[in-house]
């Protein structure tokens, strides 16, 4: 059960307590409004200040900007400038070295030139000297032959034995020729073919048939090798033969024994 307050006894009152509580709710309240409202009328004004730094900001960026850009450019313009003066310096080396190698070719050119001028200058006097020399052994070639011409070699029947028909076969350095006829028309045979030759066998086989007939081999000074060859094969065809030096290379002169064959 509960115990009942006497009666004489104060009770303990909260109301000055909660007074000033209300009190302080509401001071801060008010302070709190307050503050609030400040910054909503203020609040534009900042807005603008701070609006206002960002757009001197941002002009200052973009003028910053802008200067970079345009240094940008200016060294672009400048890097390709000096790209294109490289170039130029580059393609002025070659053209230099082209140049350099022209004159190098020019002066080698120059050089080989005066060299085959100086060598046609001399190759003209030694054909010159040549020529001197061609001329005057043509003249005394000329001289030589026409001494030969002028020297005939007459042949003389004495010697041949009666009876006996002489063939003449000449005897030169390189060839036999054989005469035949009363016209002595001569048949060449070279050197290197006389012993398998049938011309020269066939002559030899017509003269071995006939007792009266005899080779007489004309040996000019420059054909006694042709003499031993011709007349090797004759003696193994067993045909008579005989041998006459001649003095020179003059022209041989049969007259005499066409005379004596007559008679």
């Amino acid at each position: 059960m509960s115990r009942k307050r006497p009666r004489g006894e104060n009770p303990v009152s909260l109301f000055p307590f909660l007074s000033v509580l209300s009190c302080i709710i509401g001071t801060l309240t008010l302070m709190i409004t307050a503050l609030a409202l400040g910054e909503v009328i203020n609040a534009p004004e900042k807005k603008n200040a701070e609006g206002k730094k960002l757009v001197d900001r941002k002009t200052i960026v973009l003028e910053e900007l802008t200067g970079i850009s345009e240094k940008v450019d200016a060294i672009e313009r400048k890097t390709a400038a000096y790209e294109a003066a490289r170039e130029e310096l580059k393609a002025l080396d070659e053209a230099y070295e082209e140049a350099a190698r022209r004159h190098e070719d020019a002066l080698e050119n120059l050089r080989v030139s005066d060299e085959l001028r100086v060598r046609a200058h001399s190759t003209s006097r030694e054909i010159d000297r040549m020529n001197s020399q061609i001329d005057e052994a043509r003249k005394q070639l000329d001289k030589q032959l026409e001494a030969e011409r002028s020297h005939r070699i007459r042949l003389h029947p004495g010697g041949t034995g009666k009876n006996l028909r002489p063939r003449f076969v000449e005897c030169t350095d390189t060839s036999l020729r054989l005469y035949s006829g009363f016209n002595h028309i001569s048949i060449p045979v070279d050197q290197e073919d006389i012993p398998a030759s049938p011309i020269y066998k066939s002559f030899l086989s017509r003269l071995g048939l006939s007792r009266h007939d005899s080779i007489i081999f004309l040996v000019r000074p420059n054909g006694i090798k042709t003499h031993k060859v011709a007349a090797s094969v004759a003696k193994e065809m067993e045909v008579k033969y005989g041998k006459l030096p001649l003095p020179g290379d003059g022209e041989i002169d049969f007259s005499l024994f066409d005379q004596a064959t007559k008679q």
